[in-house]
């Protein structure tokens, strides 16, 4: 960041560019240049993007001191939380705060932002080791959204407030939209309760997986279990955050394996 404000304060071109470290090569330059011009970002620090780009596994197989993305997406998913929280605030003044809470959780969701990550190709940017190649890395929901959030992690630090919020609000505006027309705001876990009670005749355990980091920056893997086998898994930096992302997982997975079935029971019928 020392580095970042040297080169900001001694610049003598207009504050519309973009800020990079020369050690990075020229084609990586471009090909960074290019991702900021397609998506309206005019001030970046693209040496803090590269890193945002890296997974540890690249990191680890580097040669070089070459840092990855982690405490970049540990910034980004706290910047995308509150950019989240104040758009619902602000243009839903009548939403009450379990619905805003809903809303967050579903557009915050490994899912959504993994998805977001892909469309904006940053799973042909990234940096990855030669086994998260192999294991097909780049299609991997957690490593995509890592990166999206590391992004957003980067941009906070070398661009504006305003241009940091205003690329999450572009890529996040239209499904929040979405989510609130579709008027379904119940909680995850209580609708996932009523489905597997009719469907299993008992009620969901959410047991979690793992557990890393130290108290005041804990990471949970939660996962929802049903009859003794685990369903939806998913991590938050709460365990309530977590087992909320695991019951809409759940409830996504039951709900594929019941139009998967739909289409062989009508057959069934019609012999």
């Amino acid at each position: 960041m020392a580095n970042f404000v040297k080169k900001l304060l001694g610049r003598q071109e207009p504050l519309e560019g973009y800020l990079f470290d020369d050690e990075l090569p020229e084609d990586r330059l471009r090909e960074l240049r290019q991702f900021c011009k397609e998506h309206d970002i005019h001030l970046a620090d693209l040496s803090l993007i590269d890193q945002a780009l890296t997974h540890t596994s690249f990191a680890h197989e580097s040669e070089q001191d070459t840092e990855d993305y982690e405490r970049l997406e540990f910034l980004g998913d706290s910047v995308i939380g509150l950019v989240v929280v104040e758009y619902l605030y602000n243009t839903f003044p009548d939403m009450n705060e379990g619905d805003m809470t809903k809303i967050k959780s579903e557009v915050v969701s490994q899912t959504t932002l993994s998805e977001i990550a892909t469309e904006l190709g940053l799973n042909r940017l990234m940096h990855l080791g030669k086994g998260e190649v192999l294991s097909r890395g780049r299609r991997k929901p957690s490593i995509l959204s890592d990166i999206f959030e590391a992004l957003v992690g980067a941009l906070y630090l070398s661009s504006t407030i305003d241009e940091t919020k205003d690329f999450i609000t572009e890529q996040l505006e239209g499904r929040i939209q979405k989510i609130v027309s579709r008027g379904n705001l119940e909680n995850y876990k209580s609708l996932l309760q009523r489905v597997v009670l009719e469907r299993f005749g008992e009620n969901p355990t959410y047991r979690v997986l793992t557990r890393r980091g130290p108290q005041h920056n804990a990471e949970f893997v939660v996962g929802v279990e049903i009859k003794g086998k685990v369903y939806g898994k998913a991590r938050g930096r709460s365990k309530k955050d977590a087992e909320m992302r695991a019951a809409h997982k759940t409830l996504q997975l039951l709900r594929s394996k019941k139009r998967q079935r739909a289409p062989h029971q009508k057959e069934t019928k019609a012999n």
